[in-house]
């Protein structure tokens, strides 16, 4: 997956981020992000809000609900407190979870809940 946005590890924003391409969460973002075509949150991310895309790898910590319409990968090194809504999902031995896990089939999932976090709701 090409990065188009990088999120430094000295960096913080509050806010959402909204991203026609993948988004690379090294620091911390006090918001949802949406990535149409990916989000990685590397081993010293942390994102305090929604998380929304294609394809999702967490290295580290997320506090929300992640949708991920393909394929959510979670390291060793992840920590995720709220529900993830997945096409597949590959976990690590070592991962810090809390929350549902519902596998969606072809979009069900994102029709039927709607996440919320910041105010943010399903489109």
């Amino acid at each position: 997956m090409k990065i188009d946005t990088v999120i430094g590890n000295k960096t913080r924003i509050k806010g959402d981020i909204k991203s026609s391409g993948a988004v690379r969460v090294d620091g911390r973002v006090d918001g949802s992000v949406s990535g149409n075509d990916g989000v990685i949150v590397g081993e010293s991310g942390t994102i305090n809000g929604n998380v929304r895309c294609k394809d999702a790898v967490v290295g580290g910590r997320i506090e929300g609900n992640l949708y991920a319409k393909n394929k959510v990968e979670l390291l060793r090194t992840a920590c995720v407190q709220g529900d993830i809504s997945y096409g597949r999902l590959l976990m690590e031995e070592g991962v810090q979870f809390e929350g549902r896990c519902v596998k969606d089939k072809e979009g069900e999932t994102e029709k039927k809940h709607r996440w919320r976090d910041s105010g943010e709701a399903a489109s």
